[in-house]
């Protein structure tokens, strides 16, 4: 495979992660990108790390003719992820061959992209875990209303109910983890108000200090 001081092309990459690929071993696989897509590059695939497949970016940086940017991607969140999972990257001369490409996977992109993609596995198990205890304390909180749960988006991090009981309304939302949950009432007649703090006296203050 030769290369000029022009563009390398979609082509050229193609191939040569796919000579790459093969270098690093068992469990990675080129995955071509079609013309429609907005990576001008090729993903390899690798073996998974806590349940996530590796995804390593080629592509070709615009300032930088005859080079080869090799990006670990991770997946994508309207949360973001920890600080401690940085963007791993690295730029290698194409010409050195495939063998040559791969050792400088290995040795300088993996350790650190690997270690930031397991932190993210670990975030997803955490956000889902915390997302499926949020709905089932408001379920439980609904069926109390007699009202339906709301949709959800990706971008939720709580549960808002709205109360409408006679003369009383307000809300009660349910906080991330799914274990509090703030209320707040209007119109709440005295007697009930009594009441209403007479069983949360009696319910948590025998753990009050």
């Amino acid at each position: 495979m030769s290369y000029d001081d022009g563009r390398m092309g979609k082509a050229v990459i193609a191939e040569l992660a796919t000579e790459v690929a093969a270098s690093l071993g068992d469990g990675w696989s080129p995955e071509i990108q079609d013309e429609a897509t907005e990576h001008w590059g090729t993903f390899l695939i690798g073996p998974p790390a806590n349940g996530l497949p590796a995804r390593v970016l080629f592509s070709e940086p615009w300032n930088a003719k005859g080079r080869l940017t090799i990006s670990g991607c991770y997946p994508h969140s309207v949360h973001g992820w920890p600080r401690e999972v940085t963007q791993c990257e690295i730029t290698v001369n194409p010409a050195r061959g495939a063998a040559t490409i791969g050792k400088e996977i290995t040795r300088r992109l993996l350790p650190g992209y690997l270690d930031g993609l397991r932190i993210v596995a670990e975030t997803i198990t955490a956000r889902n875990g915390a997302a499926t205890a949020r709905r089932d304390t408001a379920a439980r909180l609904a069926v109390v209303l007699g009202v339906q749960l709301p949709a959800e988006s990706e971008r939720d991090t709580s549960i808002r109910l709205q109360i409408h009981v006679g003369p009383v309304f307000g809300h009660v939302e349910v906080g991330y983890c799914g274990d509090s949950a703030h209320v707040e009432l209007h119109s709440v007649p005295v007697d009930a108000a009594v009441a209403l703090l007479r069983a949360l006296t009696d319910k948590v203050g025998s753990d009050t200090p």
